[in-house]
């Protein structure tokens, strides 16, 4: 199956497409995991953190405050200290509550109930301090703050940590994840763009064989023609759009070919027609002007013949006058005398009239001449352009 020029030009490009297509989502895909991994590194992972940190140290400050009031029970300052450490304590609260919010992994769930557990059982040994504090109790204060407050925070402290460590462990996953997936969708959007860049290449090559090497060809021929080559034939072996290009110039070559043939035979012909017409011509005018001598011979004749018969009359009219003086001798020798006379009248008519007929037949004859020298004219003229045509059609060479 052969692939016509347009639809390889919409194939090549439909590919290049396809790369880009994929390369760009690829890209997309790529930022959006590395984009989610910071986020939930920067909205999540450190922000439990840092709400982690916050309650723990809240409520440490709450029990640093507790501790000192515990130290001096009878300084004018304690209700301000209990005010101070209850403030404390509901900002520990608060941070605690803000942790609890946010969104957790399920692997994460464990811990923070674990953690949550040490968390209330400090929580409830610090209100238990509070209130001891604020009831004078000093013993039940000491012995909470000597047996429990310790042990709690240490406990959840430790929980605290194992949860922030998993938090980072979970950060680092995901970091991991998005620094693979960024190394794979590189890999991958370089293997793209090579086979873009090949695909380039090959869409170039391919194009080039379907559209420069037929064009190159074809201008060649037409160079060809125009210097008047039109027997090399052009070879169409495609059926594609340059192959239908190559067609319809071989089919002009030969188109041309016909018409410069033919003009080429009629160019030969009236050459030939012409030569014969000017021959024709100039052996016309040679035996015009044979006649014009013949006549001009006849005319002299005529003249001389005319002359004669002048003569004869006079002498014949001499006679006459002879013959009168010799009436009683000859009456009827006088009257062929008379007949003759006439009849030499008669002849000298004739002769005017033979003259004026010459006249007119020379006259003719010269017109016929002047005929003869301008359709010789044309012959040579006509002669003169068949071959100036003959000539411009010799440029084209014919198979």
């Amino acid at each position: 199956m052969t692939l016509t020029i347009r639809a390889r030009i919409a194939l090549t490009f439909a590919l290049l497409a396809a790369l880009l297509t994929v390369s760009g989502v690829l890209g997309f895909i790529s930022t959006q995991k590395a984009n989610s991994a910071n986020r939930d590194t920067y909205r999540n992972k450190l922000a439990e953190s840092t709400a982690i940190d916050n309650a723990e140290i809240y409520i440490a400050r709450t029990r640093l405050v507790l501790d000192r009031v515990a130290l001096h029970p009878e300084a004018s300052t304690v209700p301000d200290q209990l005010d101070r450490a209850s403030g404390f304590f509901r900002n520990s609260d608060e941070w605690w509550s803000k942790f609890q919010q946010m969104p957790h992994e399920p692997d994460e769930l464990p811990l923070i109930a674990k953690t949550t557990g040490h968390r209330t059982a400090m929580r409830d040994a610090v209100a238990a301090f509070t209130r001891a504090l604020q009831a004078g109790d000093k013993e039940t204060a000491d012995n909470i703050a000597m047996t429990q407050l310790s042990d709690l925070y240490s406990k959840m402290s430790a929980a605290n940590n194992e949860v922030k460590k998993h938090l980072y462990e979970n950060a680092k996953t995901r970091y991991e994840e998005a620094e693979s997936n960024f190394y794979l969708f590189s890999t991958v959007s370089a293997v793209m763009v090579v086979l873009g860049l090949v695909a380039a290449g090959l869409g170039w090559v391919m194009l080039r064989r379907a559209i420069m090497n037929p064009l190159n060809y074809a201008l060649e021929s037409l160079q060809d023609i125009s210097a008047g080559n039109l027997s090399k034939p052009v070879r169409a072996q495609r059926n594609d759009e340059m192959g239908l290009l190559l067609e319809s110039i071989e089919k002009t070559r030969k188109e041309l070919g016909n018409v410069t043939g033919s003009v080429r035979s009629g160019s030969e012909s009236v050459s030939v027609a012409t030569r014969e017409i000017a021959a024709g011509m100039i052996d016309l005018s040679a035996r015009t002007e044979e006649q014009a001598a013949s006549l001009q011979e006849t005319a002299a004749s005529m003249n001389e013949l005319t002359s004669a018969v002048k003569q004869n009359t006079d002498n014949a009219r001499t006679g006459s006058d002879l013959a009168h003086t010799a009436a009683n001798v000859a009456t009827r020798g006088s009257e062929m005398v008379q007949r003759v006379v006439d009849t030499m009248s008669e002849i000298e008519g004739s002769s005017r009239k033979i003259d004026t007929a010459v006249t007119q037949m020379d006259e003719v004859t010269q017109q016929n001449a002047a005929l003869v020298e301008q359709v010789t004219a044309a012959a040579q003229a006509l002669d003169t352009q068949s071959s100036k045509l003959s000539s411009t059609v010799q440029v084209f060479r014919v198979a």
